[in-house]
């Protein structure tokens, strides 16, 4: 077994205990629960990389909870199996200029005296901010969800950061989250003030996320898991991107796909996949198809095609998709899992029962310290088809 490795110094955590976030903060190699798994599956491939970034900062995308009161403002994860929180105001994963932005935003709710939001008594405003750093230009771009509909309470928090943080702020958004439940974003997404969108400028692609679109939290890592998946695809290649998002992956691969189709159905994910098709050049645009909707909507889009491309969430591949795979066994089937549990259920699915046998793997350590590794996994069909 291959092991990649950038290993930065050690550096300590004032946050542990009681923050959860990092069970195996320092340990050496990938946690325990990964290193059996990949031990079981790794077998099955003459060589098995395991790709490691660094080990701190490396955070550019959280979303964190805001509590406690408006003069004593907590912001960071909760604690196990509850909705105490964990203030986490050093975080030695999180990009600085997060950690920074925090600080800000509690010194925007101590001066404009915004109530934190309270689980218990659903009462309070203020519930969730989500940072994401823009790599090219070190800005933050910061999301606000709030409990009231209130405009006028999100802009004097605006106000108070966008002072704060000066030429560092790409933009603040707002999210209205007025139910009761353990859902961070409500359904709409505002922009107050500054540009719609993040842009992430990849080796082979432009790549626009909208504050309520999903994005890696450790862009660099996503980046050397895209040149992985590259190596894996044959020029002139017919190729469909499943749960695509804004389509990192696939439209990193325009130059080598003869035709590329992107299943997707979140509108904030929809929102950013069209304008990075969009700044595509005519020619690679009429190349591109975008089918709006569920994976298990759009199975018949398998059809015909040189490589399938899916990049679940944590609950891993839809059962309809899995049948559809197996009934019709593709040339090749690149897959990405997040979740080690549906890693292990949808490969006991395709190769032990399924048609297919592995062709290479790889195991890349997105969240370090964490329980959980981004596994990549290349299939084929085990016989001629």
């Amino acid at each position: 077994m291959n092991d990649l490795l950038n290993e930065s110094n050690h550096r300590p955590c004032s946050h542990r205990p009681p923050c959860p976030g990092c069970p195996h903060f320092g340990a050496e190699g990938l946690p325990p629960n990964a290193k059996k798994l990949i031990e079981r599956w790794s077998c099955q491939v003459e060589t098995f990389e395991v790709h490691r970034g660094e080990r701190f900062d490396w955070r550019h995308r959280a979303r964190l909870a805001v509590r406690g009161r408006a003069n004593s403002p907590k912001i960071g994860i909760f604690q196990s199996g509850s909705h105490r929180i964990a203030d986490i105001p050093s975080c030695p994963n999180h990009h600085p200029l997060i950690n920074e932005s925090a600080r800000a935003l509690k010194a925007a709710i101590r001066s404009t005296q915004v109530a934190p939001y309270r689980d218990s008594s659903h009462k309070g405003d203020l519930r969730y901010a989500q940072f994401v750093i823009e790599r090219s230009t070190q800005r933050v771009q910061i999301t606000l969800v709030t409990r009231q509909n209130n405009l006028e309470l999100v802009e004097s928090l605006a106000d108070a950061l966008s002072k704060a943080l000066g030429p560092k702020l790409h933009s603040i958004c707002w999210n209205h989250q007025p139910h009761q439940t353990n859902a961070v974003f409500g359904p709409e997404t505002h922009l107050i003030t500054g540009e719609p969108t993040v842009v992430e400028s990849l080796p082979h692609a432009r790549v626009f996320f909208p504050a309520d679109a999903f994005g890696q939290a450790n862009p660099a890592a996503a980046e050397n898991l895209i040149e992985k998946i590259r190596s894996h695809v044959p020029c002139g290649a017919k190729v469909i991107d499943l749960y695509s998002g804004v389509g990192p992956i696939g439209l990193s691969l325009m130059d080598l796909a003869q035709s590329l189709t992107f299943v997707e159905i979140g509108q904030g994910s929809l929102t950013g996949l069209r304008m990075g098709i969009n700044a595509l050049p005519p020619t690679d645009q009429a190349r591109v198809k975008v089918r709006e909707g569920t994976v298990i909507e759009h199975v018949d889009a398998l059809i015909d095609r040189d490589v399938v491309i899916a990049d679940p969430p944590r609950k891993g591949l839809d059962a309809e998709l899995i049948s559809a795979l197996c009934q019709s066994p593709h040339a090749k089937t690149i897959l990405v899992h997040c979740g080690l549990d549906a890693f292990e259920r949808d490969l006991e699915r395709l190769v032990n029962v399924g048609p297919f046998c592995i062709a290479d793997m790889s195991a890349h350590d997105f969240f370090p310290h964490s329980d959980h590794v981004e596994m990549l996994t290349v299939l084929r069909p085990s016989k001629e088809i």
